[in-house]
């Protein structure tokens, strides 16, 4: 292969990479672009039992105005402390635009009409299935957490939720939660971590606009409306959740996951890139590869030249990359050389003089 080769392949491998980074970029800022929903309205009702039990409904409106969407979900991240760990959830209704969903056991079969409770170690996530596109659909699930009530060392009442998660991928315009409480409660506290709260005897009202990130509850009621609470210090949790540091965040598995994405975008181009290089090493292998098959290969190549009238050391001075000024004037530099060493030139400082 020739050096107008090798330069021409060059020329060839760094479009071909350039064209393919541009195509790899292309879909993800269409995928971004093409695919646009927002979270219009969560609402959420709680009622308790005597026994602790939170009974949850959840109504959300989401809109969705550009691309095919065929999945509506949410993370319930379970918090690594004894007041909020989640011991199970068990769902009991599931609705779409008011009509009753059906339980399916896996999130990859994405049938119109179905949801799917998932079960995590760190987390549980709700699947609502229904194809949309420029509409707006309604979701509503109702479940239970068993002992979400517990009772704390002062003999109190408390319990603590995460209606929406920090990781939460969009804003919701207005979120509402209505507890319906099992009696009025003069010594009630509630915190919220955004917006409002007004409570009317057995019921409370909690109410927030553009909620981004985390909203969380919590309520210090009266025990002596519940029967056989559990004690929050009596409260187990799994070894892989006690680490302090531990906040919501991605999973081992979205890591990976997103890691993996990333590879897949670089490898190519380095596959490119290292193509390249090896392309501009191939005159240097075959250089290495003739010298070790003939050792006696350069002083045999400088006698040829010095048999021609060309000493190596001046076929050493010509440049080696190719330029359009080299392939032009590389002859008349080794004929110069040579009229130079037959004597007929001689050289000044500021001049060349014919000698014979």
């Amino acid at each position: 292969m020739t050096k107008k080769q090798i330069k021409r392949m060059q020329h060839l491998f760094a479009a071909a990479l350039l064209l393919l980074t541009v195509l790899m970029m292309q879909p993800l800022t269409a995928f971004a672009d093409d695919k646009q929903y927002q979270v219009d309205a969560a609402d959420f009702n709680v009622s308790f039992t005597e026994n602790g039990d939170a009974c949850i409904t959840e109504d959300w409106i989401v809109t969705y105005t550009r691309g095919s969407f065929t999945r509506f979900y949410k993370d319930i991240y379970n918090p690594n402390n004894q007041l909020e760990y989640i011991q199970d959830i068990r769902d009991e209704k599931c609705q779409i635009n008011g009509k009753d969903a059906v339980a399916q056991n896996n999130s990859t079969d994405r049938i119109d009409g179905h949801y799917y409770l998932e079960k995590q170690p760190d987390k549980y996530t709700i699947h609502w299935f229904q194809s949309a596109e420029n509409e707006t659909v309604q979701y509503h699930i109702s479940y239970v957490i068993p002992g979400a009530v517990k009772r704390d060392e002062h003999n109190r009442a408390e319990f603590c939720y995460r209606f929406i998660g920090t990781n939460f991928p969009k804003r919701v315009s207005s979120v509402s939660a209505h507890f319906d409480l099992p009696a009025a409660d003069s010594t009630l506290e509630a915190t919220v971590s955004q917006g409002t709260t007004d409570c009317d005897g057995k019921l409370l009202l909690c109410t927030a606009d553009n909620v981004d990130g985390m909203y969380k509850i919590k309520l210090d009621m009266d025990a002596g409306s519940f029967h056989s609470l559990g004690r929050i210090v009596d409260v187990q949790i799994p070894a892989d959740l006690q680490d302090p540091d531990r906040t919501e965040g991605p999973t081992a598995k979205e890591v990976f996951t997103f890691l993996f994405g990333i590879l897949q975008l670089l490898l190519i181009p380095a596959g490119f890139i290292f193509c390249i290089v090896m392309l501009c090493k191939i005159p240097e292998f075959k250089r290495r590869h003739n010298m070790k098959k003939n050792p006696d290969l350069l002083p045999e190549a400088a006698e040829r030249l010095e048999r021609m009238n060309i000493p190596y050391e001046w076929y050493t001075m010509i440049a080696t990359s190719e330029t359009h000024i080299v392939d032009r004037y590389a002859k008349f530099y080794l004929a110069l050389f040579d009229l130079a060493k037959q004597g007929w030139l001689k050289f000044g400082t500021d001049s060349i003089v014919l000698d014979k």
